[in-house]
């Protein structure tokens, strides 16, 4: 018996919040002190907080929705920018092997930014095209791939605005970055799991197992939430005109 283990990163905002919530109340339901988890637990408690704060402001701004999609919008367009490279490093034309090598040099210097913090992925993508636009000009041309990074740009923007727009909505109100929270309390929250299946290994699972499985329960219902939520997006790629298209080629 241990508890389930799974990406909590990919719930949205408030499954998030939820989920962090049920796992609170079963906590202290048993007592971290039975657990022996007290300093981890205070931890995770302060962080509950903050989150908590975080997901109210969210949910009173208008623009977070609008946000969280141009931030998906310019990472989707990166992404594909990356695998277009990619596939040119194995194309028959040794111009196009060239110039993937070249552009794949400055991907890797900057890395994958797309796990940033807003503020850090904004200004990593604004050096990135500038980069990449003075450094592989020609490189860009011999992909045919300029229009990826002046949608890049211009996606990047996008976000930019918005989120100045938010800033001075909320002028005035406690800032917390909702992004940051999540990432330090998944990081307690995974440390407290693996300590409790640690336990339950060293000491038997008598004294976890009502525990465990109601926690376990909550859990599988999020992962079904993910699971169905992919599905569906998997479905919709499927039936975009784009994908048919691709499909009919593939079957010529």
């Amino acid at each position: 018996m241990e508890i389930i283990k799974f990406r909590v990163a990919h719930l949205r905002n408030e499954e998030h919040f939820q989920l962090m919530t049920e796992f609170k109340k079963l906590l202290e339901a048993i007592g971290a002190l039975v657990l022996n988890i007290e300093q981890l637990f205070a931890v995770f408690l302060v962080l509950f907080g903050k989150e908590d704060r975080a997901v109210e402001v969210f949910r009173k701004n208008d623009l977070t929705d609008d946000i969280s999609a141009a931030d998906a919008l310019r990472d989707s367009i990166y992404k594909g920018f990356t695998l277009l490279v990619e596939t040119h490093q194995y194309s028959p034309a040794p111009e196009k092997v060239e110039a993937a090598g070249n552009i794949r040099t400055v991907i890797d210097h900057y890395g994958d930014f797309r796990n940033k913090s807003y503020n850090e992925e904004t200004a990593s993508i604004n050096n990135f095209v500038q980069d990449i636009n003075a450094r592989c000009a020609d490189d860009i041309n011999t992909l045919n791939a300029a229009e990826w990074i002046a949608n890049l740009s211009a996606s990047n923007q996008t976000f930019e605005n918005l989120m100045t727009q938010r800033f001075d909505q909320e002028a005035g109100q406690e800032y917390i970055n909702l992004r940051e929270t999540r990432k330090e309390i998944d990081k307690v929250y995974n440390q407290i799991i693996d300590y409790i299946n640690a336990s339950i290994i060293v000491n038997g699972e008598a004294a976890y197992v009502d525990f465990v499985n109601k926690l376990n329960e909550r859990i599988s219902y999020y992962k079904n939430t993910l699971a169905q939520r992919k599905g569906r997006a998997a479905k919709k790629n499927e039936n975009t005109p784009s994908a048919s298209a691709n499909a009919n080629e593939t079957a010529e």
